[in-house]
């Protein structure tokens, strides 16, 4: 109580630019205290009095990280380790075996039905069950009660998907792992696999971006995009570099 007390007078007398750094501290005390709520409170001022846009960005992600009940603690040391240690096959390993496990299952291969997705003017040819298996709704479009069930060509084209990142969907679908793409085709591919709730593909999309993270405007770049696509790694990633930089 009395490091709190202290910490407040020195709040109230403090300059505008190191008002932020010691919200930052109380937070930390908060913290020890497990009082979550004041974390949270805490961090939110911390956000708002921040003076520079790197350091707004930090207290924002943080606070969102803080509200989902997660330690941003644990989540760096899993950024090192995924960036660091891990290739992004080996992290979507699992999503590997998953589509092994489905394709034993459903005798996929050369029995697949093959179906093709327009968009525009172009067509992606892929199988009927591996699309299905990537996700409850694609599954559902496929092989339930929707007119796409009973039809070889499905028009895409109003999916807000490209033909390149569809194909990657498709690639992963049969291999369990995201050919190589620009950060902004993944980008792409990430919003899809949200949309459509294939969390093999976000989880694969989520390491893939954590890998471009390697400096300070990276960070900054693709920080909003993580925080809108529900990416903790891409996050983890880019507050790690970014409080580096603190």
């Amino acid at each position: 109580m009395e490091t709190l007390a202290e910490l407040h007078e020195e709040l109230s007398n403090a300059e505008e630019k190191d008002k932020a750094t010691l919200c930052l501290l109380q937070a930390f005390i908060f913290k020890g205290l497990t009082e979550n709520k004041l974390v949270r409170r805490s961090l939110g001022a911390a956000m708002n009095l921040a003076t520079t846009p790197h350091e707004k960005l930090v207290y924002k992600a943080w606070l969102h990280l803080e509200k989902k009940g997660e330690e941003v603690g644990n989540l760096i040391t899993s950024s090192n380790k995924y960036t660091g240690l891990e290739s992004d096959d080996r992290i979507v390993a699992h999503g590997i075996e998953n589509c092994q496990e489905i394709d034993e299952c459903s005798n996929f291969g050369s029995l697949d039905e093959i179906i093709t997705f327009s968009i525009g003017s172009e067509e992606v040819l892929c199988g009927r069950q591996r699309i299905a298996s990537l996700s409850v709704p694609f599954d559902t479009m496929l092989n339930g009660c929707f007119i796409e069930s009973k039809m070889k060509r499905i028009d895409f084209s109003e999916s807000g998907i490209s033909v390149e990142a569809m194909r990657a969907v498709n690639e992963f679908s049969k291999t369990g792992v995201l050919p190589n793409l620009e950060p902004d085709e993944v980008l792409e591919v990430l919003a899809f696999a949200n949309r459509f709730c294939c969390e093999h593909i976000k989880r694969a999309c989520d390491s893939r971006l954590a890998s471009f993270v390697h400096n300070k405007q990276d960070a900054i770049i693709l920080m909003e995009y993580g925080l809108d696509g529900n990416a903790s790694r891409l996050v983890a990633s880019c507050l790690d570099v970014l409080l580096q930089g603190l």
